[in-house]
């Protein structure tokens, strides 16, 4: 069984209602029975009606699946999560025995059902490609894409005809009515991107942010309408930029690059409920930048991940783009030790190197900053040896640590550039590596 705590298990809480309600269940005296077999659990709960709630619980795989014969229809339901905690807590309590009947027939028919599913998949596995119905697919949804961005075109064309300056008036639904138009014609991408528009519009910079926005639009309009004619790496960029899927088979049947890489730094961010972490590695040999991109929702936490300031031997498989950047390992990465040395260079170098990538992918959203000889100034900006500086993402909350752990020394700072301010996320210091991200994971 997984090592669940209580913080873990109320993560699984459809709401904070249920959670509330799962600790009010989490003692023994209010359960009529409780027993276990291995990692199946089961209890009695008697609620307001004549007969006890029969829960049960099967926790031998990473995501817990519950059973209640309440009429409750939140899952996992109050019950469960309290049966949960219960054991949690104090496993002890939980009298090994064979399940009884109400038990043994739903782990019987979870059993056959997978039995079924499995069949299914082999079938499906073993089943020729019918490259027909693929083709059929691909033309339905580009069908539906156009559809949805011949709309965006227009939305975007009357929105700067009327003018920008009523923009901040108008109300939610109007940026999220083209939102969800956007999401039926199956580009996810660009809704997001309409989503963040109101967001931009509380900036004081709004009007240039608002154009800026409205012109990677019109870009990835226009380059899907020519998609077609260009090289087959912009067009996975164009598809990118839309919400197409990339399948982890299709990544690992391209080419490979070996290295030893460094875990030069990593953070985590929350997007409503599901929770994006990105790591950025270094090669060794290679020097080539990679970003490894997870995310995780609360029925199936993120994993331990890789440690910053270590080292992992391993193949990196990057997806195709014209500027590569996010990458998969194939297969188990190998831990190779701490990282030995982790040098920067200048912010004009940095700057150079991203400028080159912008020009090949216009919508690349961010890249790993390297600078060597580093200084946090009290203005927000990050200066390094030649003068230069760069400001610092407000949601940067850590300087008064960055000069704790360097001593008000020059460092190597690695952060990720978003083509308008620079957000810290490790510091290096002689051999001695920092990373800040990690506090904002209430680690």
């Amino acid at each position: 069984m997984t090592n669940w705590t209580a913080a873990t298990i109320l993560a699984l809480a459809p709401d904070s209602s249920s959670a509330s309600s799962g600790k009010g269940l989490s003692s023994r005296k209010s359960w009529l029975t409780i027993a276990r077999q291995g990692d199946i659990l089961w209890g009695e709960c008697q609620g307001s009606g004549k007969h006890p709630y029969q829960t049960r619980l099967d926790a031998t795989a990473a995501e817990p699946v519950f059973k209640c014969t309440c009429p409750s229809r939140k899952f996992p339901c109050k019950h469960g999560l309290g049966l949960f905690l219960l054991f949690s807590s104090t496993p002890d309590q939980f009298t090994e025995t064979p399940p009884p009947t109400w038990v043994a027939e739903w782990l019987e028919g979870r059993a056959g059902r997978a039995e079924k599913k499995a069949e299914k998949a082999v079938e499906a596995a073993t089943k020729p490609p019918d490259p027909k119905a693929a083709e059929k697919r691909s033309a339905a949804r580009d069908k539906k894409v156009r559809a949805g961005l011949e709309e965006l075109s227009l939305w975007t064309s009357d929105l700067v005809r009327g003018g920008i300056a009523g923009v901040q008036s108008k109300g939610y639904a109007h940026w999220e009515s083209m939102a969800a138009r956007l999401v039926d014609a199956q580009a996810p991408t660009l809704a997001r991107a309409v989503r963040g528009i109101p967001t931009l519009l509380t900036r004081t910079d709004w009007q240039a942010k608002l154009l800026e926005e409205l012109g990677r639009l019109h870009l990835t309009i226009q380059a899907y309408g020519k998609i077609e004619t260009l090289p087959e790496a912009v067009q996975a960029d164009v598809r990118g930029a839309i919400g197409y899927p990339v399948s982890t088979e299709d990544v690992l049947a391209l080419s490979g690059t070996t290295d030893t890489w460094q875990v030069i730094a990593q953070s985590t961010e929350s997007l409503d409920r599901i929770r994006a972490r990105r790591t950025w590695l270094r090669g060794s040999i290679t020097q080539a930048s990679a970003l490894i991109l997870e995310f995780g929702v609360p029925q199936a936490p993120l994993s331990a991940g890789y440690a910053v300031g270590a080292s992992v031997a391993g193949t990196l498989h990057f997806y195709p783009s014209n500027a590569p950047q996010r990458a998969i390992f194939s297969g188990e990465a190998i831990p190779a030790g701490q990282i030995s040395t982790t040098t920067g260079s200048s912010i004009a170098a940095n700057l150079e190197r991203y400028a080159a990538a912008l020009g090949r992918n216009p919508w690349l959203e961010r890249t790993l900053f390297s600078i060597g000889d580093t200084t946090l100034q009290l203005a927000g900006l990050v200066s390094d040896s030649s003068g230069l500086s760069l400001p610092v993402d407000s949601r940067f909350a850590h300087a008064q640590l960055w000069h704790a752990v360097t001593g008000g020394h020059p460092a190597t700072l690695h952060g990720e550039w978003n083509g308008q301010a620079l957000l810290p996320l490790a510091v290096t210091l002689s051999d001695e590596h920092f990373n800040f991200a990690h506090l904002e994971d209430g680690a």
